[in-house]
């Protein structure tokens, strides 16, 4: 039997705990969070163990035993981890998103012989992996865009989100300039100082678009296309309140006082969403289109919550687990890193297991 490592167990690693364990594998879960950790473990009935992922040593007593590791932790601490965890000897599927170069961890991956599967969620993740199967699809392209967006169900304004993932990357989505291909080369833009798009998505509604900084490896494997980008989509007038909040500080990692106490304006904003609940329950929209010169393609994909998980944790954590899996069954063969466009020419068995859990990505033919 194949041996997991989970490492990090939030709304995601739990899921992908969920499915994993479903499919027949044997689980176990890491964690800081020593509570988090029990909870999740006794109810799914699963092996644990607390561990420092920052301790190199920790790190290697604990996956002495595992075949795979999957990495699901807050972007801060990630690079870190994953560096420690490879450097210990092991294969790694990760869906977390942080800011360093991953170079270092690659080149440790190549001289070890052994895979690091990168950004492996929803978008990046399925959104890069559904233009790569497109461009195998139609032979070649020369546009893509990606709509993604985590939302309430209906319009709640002046937010219509729910904190279903941690809310300091969140803020980032609106304070980092965002990259897109244009005319074969890479440009970056305010997202809070761009233009406004409108979409309507069936099923949804109309929504509202901005430029994100998403497109992350794209901008390397995909840097020679006409056009290339990644907009975020949130329910109309979401996006003004946010400039608002901005032009007014609370975007910025600066101190302000209240009473006699100073804080952080973001970590204060942070707290705020983080902390706000809604009666609403979350859906995940992610729209995919990519051209050729005489034709495109687009999927379509609305994922609504399920049970005990957010829309967001099940499709996140879902991907994660079909790669960890085709990943298991040899059919992802690469040492160093590998991103999730490389995955273009499984992507059918994925849209399948997708659709055998219930979040069918529909596919239509499309002109310019």
């Amino acid at each position: 039997m194949v041996n997991i490592g989970i490492f990090g167990i939030g709304n995601v690693g739990k899921r992908a705990a969920f499915l994993l364990k479903r499919e027949g594998y044997n689980i176990t879960l890491f964690d800081y969070n020593e509570y988090n950790l029990k909870n999740t473990a006794k109810e799914l009935d699963l092996n644990y163990k607390k561990v420092n992922v920052l301790n190199k040593n920790e790190v290697l007593s604990s996956v002495s035993n595992i075949d795979l590791a999957i990495t699901s932790l807050p972007g801060g601490i990630a690079h870190d981890a994953l560096k420690n965890i490879v450097e210990a000897g092991k294969n790694i599927v990760d869906v977390s998103f942080f800011p360093e170069d991953p170079y270092d961890i690659g080149k440790i991956a190549e001289k070890e012989e052994l895979s690091v599967l990168l950004d492996a969620g929803v978008a990046p993740g399925l959104s890069n992996m559904l233009i790569s199967y497109a461009k195998n699809r139609l032979g070649e392209i020369n546009r893509g865009v990606i709509y993604v967006g985590g939302i309430t169900e209906i319009p709640d304004p002046p937010l219509g989100i729910i904190a279903t993932w941690n809310t300091m990357d969140l803020i980032d989505e609106y304070r980092r300039r965002a990259r897109f291909v244009s005319d074969k080369k890479i440009v970056e833009i305010d997202p809070l100082k761009s233009e406004i798009g409108k979409i309507y998505i069936k099923g949804v509604g109309e929504l509202e678009y901005f430029p994100t900084d998403g497109l992350r490896s794209l901008l390397k494997t995909f840097n020679n296309l006409e056009y290339l980008v990644e907009y975020t989509l949130r329910w109309p007038g979401h996006i003004e309140f946010m400039a608002g909040l901005n032009k007014l500080g609370f975007l910025d990692h600066k101190k302000f006082k209240i009473d006699n106490s100073e804080v952080y304006a973001d970590e204060f904003l942070s707290n705020i969403i983080s902390s706000y609940k809604s009666n609403l329950r979350d859906i995940v929209v992610l729209v995919v289109e990519a051209f050729s010169q005489n034709s495109g393609i687009r999927f379509t994909q609305i994922t609504k919550p399920e049970d005990k998980f957010t829309a967001m944790s099940r499709v996140t954590g879902s991907f994660l687990s079909y790669s960890a899996i085709e990943f298991i069954k040899g059919r992802i063969k690469k040492s160093g890193l590998i991103y999730p466009e490389e995955l273009g020419s499984i992507g059918k068995e994925i849209i399948e297991m997708m659709a055998n859990d219930g979040m069918d990505i529909s596919e239509e033919i499309i002109t310019k």
